[in-house]
């Protein structure tokens, strides 16, 4: 291993033995600086090699048209690396300290880039070998600046991208091999829209050339553009769209949508914002995660016929096992059938359709504007029922509190739950009040009915720390059936408590001052 420095500040060519002190081109185990003052240009215009290297001499540019194999580190401290197109840097480190990179359409190939890699000159093009990129931190906001990802490969770090300008910057899947080849953005890869318009897309004759989002992509610069449309691409984790901007989200294919189900992945639309599809693509059945932020949230695809928008609302029907549903403010508002046996959120607003059929779970608050048959669990929710509720055997309730106007039970459990009778309700089948882990309570509002039809009881389940309470202000009442109702929940009346048929077996005092017969 031996020390080798530039001779003088004159222009020259790695290869020529004479612009170095001592007469000796370096070599592979050799430690190369260039630091000679001047204004000149040392061009690399052969593959070569060294285990170092480091500029140190602000007039310098090293021009490199070929190969460049380090052993270590690249170091600029002053002075100015082209990395020109047919110029690669193999291996080793590089950091920027006082000097500048500039990237002019060459390749970066197993190497790890010290500090923020910085693409934010106009124009600025780098591919990435096979071999890969590390690095933690990219700048890719110059106009029509393009980093650009050769062949199969993953990109595995975990990395933030800024990208967009003004006139547009590019992430590219680029096949060089006509094959076919899958660009896969790992997990920790962070990509954000800070600018006006930024895209990822692939480049390459193949039909196959697919791009998988493992990580997170957040178009969220108000009033930008983010499109995605490589040839295929799948979404496997995170897709963000905020601030009003919108994200065309429109490969040739786009395979978490078959048969009008989005499957995989989780995609978080804010308010005024828009991921818009493919042009006639529709999503009947959700089998993936959707967050609809806000008023103006929007998942839409275009109608080529009629021009209109095919918003979600206008084609969800299902949400899958798998699937959930998170709404904003803004509610829903459809006149589909709605059955879920996933999970459906709601954050304030109204939930409005032709029905809506409950094996999954329900929760969040608001109001559901819509007949509801539920047998699945509706857990930690604040939730008003302005349409008639059918509680099937297997509803449950779980740390909530529920208004109800006009409900039949055939089978509930309240556990540390109230539910609200603020209308009428008509018990058909089991009720029980869980207070084991939480208060569990019925309230019968004034002017309501709770009318238990049938030989069937309230249970009341509690502890010496939580209660089961039957609050009745309003109309109590055991309407049909012969034999006996029994009720274990403890009952406050002050309104009527009623027996019109059989026997209420009522087993603990009743308080209050309202009236039985």
């Amino acid at each position: 291993m031996a020390a080798i420095s530039w001779a003088s500040g004159t222009p020259g060519d790695w290869k020529t033995a004479a612009d170095w002190r001592g007469g000796i081109e370096p070599g592979a185990a050799d430690d190369v600086t260039i630091d000679a003052a001047g204004t000149y240009a040392v061009t690399i215009s052969v593959p070569e090699a060294a285990h170092s290297l480091t500029v140190n001499d602000a007039g310098s540019t090293i021009v490199d048209d070929a190969v460049l194999s380090l052993g270590s580190t690249l170091t600029l401290t002053a002075g100015t690396f082209q990395l020109n197109a047919g110029g690669v840097i193999k291996g080793g480190s590089l950091s920027a300290t006082g000097g500048v990179f500039q990237w002019n359409g060459g390749t970066l190939n197993g190497v790890t880039y010290l500090g923020a890699l910085d693409l934010s000159a106009a124009h600025s093009l780098l591919n990435v070998g096979a071999q890969g990129l590390t690095t933690n931190m990219i700048d890719l906001t110059g106009n029509g600046s393009e980093l650009a990802f050769q062949n199969t490969q993953t990109f595995k770090n975990n990395v933030f991208i800024d990208i967009g300008s003004r006139t547009g910057a590019s992430i590219v899947e680029l096949d060089t091999t006509g094959a076919g080849a899958t660009l896969t953005l790992a997990p920790g890869t962070q990509i954000i829209q800070t600018g006006r318009h930024a895209a990822i897309h692939s480049m390459g004759s193949a039909s196959g050339d697919t791009i998988v989002n493992a990580g997170l992509i957040d178009a969220q610069f108000g009033g930008g553009q983010f499109t995605i449309d490589p040839n295929v691409f799948t979404n496997t984790n995170l897709i963000e769209v905020e601030n009003g901007d919108t994200l065309f989200l429109q490969p040739r294919r786009f395979t978490n949508i078959s048969g009008a189900t989005l499957t995989g992945g989780y995609y978080n639309i804010g308010a005024g914002s828009t991921l818009q599809l493919s042009d006639n693509l529709t999503i009947a059945a959700l089998d993936a995660v959707v967050f609809l932020g806000g008023v103006g949230a929007a998942l839409q695809s275009l109608d080529t016929i009629s021009g209109q928008e095919i918003t979600l609302e206008s084609t969800l029907a299902t949400i899958a096992a798998h699937g959930a549903l998170n709404l904003g403010t803004q509610g829903w508002s459809s006149t589909l059938a709605m059955t879920n046996t996933g999970s459906l959120s709601l954050s304030g607003g109204a939930f409005m359709a032709a029905s809506l059929t409950n094996s999954g779970f329900l929760s969040g608050n608001g109001t559901i504007a819509a007949p509801l048959i539920n047998s699945g669990v509706i857990d930690n929710a604040s939730l008003s029922l302005a349409g008639p509720a059918m509680f099937d055997v297997g509803s449950r309730l779980n740390h909530t509190t529920l208004s109800v106007a006009n409900a039949t039970v055939a089978g509930l459990r309240a556990t540390g739950a109230n539910l609200n009778d603020v209308g009428m309700i008509d018990q058909t089948g089991s009720m029980t009040l869980d207070a084991r882990r939480g208060d569990a309570g019925l309230s019968i509002a004034k002017g309501a009915t709770y009318e238990i039809d049938g030989d069937v009881g309230i249970a009341g389940l509690g502890n010496r720390s939580f209660s089961a309470v039957v609050n009745d202000a309003g109309i109590l009442i055991k309407s049909a059936g012969a034999g006996v109702g029994v009720v274990t929940a403890r009952i406050t009346d002050t309104g009527l408590v009623e027996v019109a048929s059989g026997t209420l077996d009522v087993r603990l005092a009743v308080g209050g001052t309202g009236a039985m017969r």
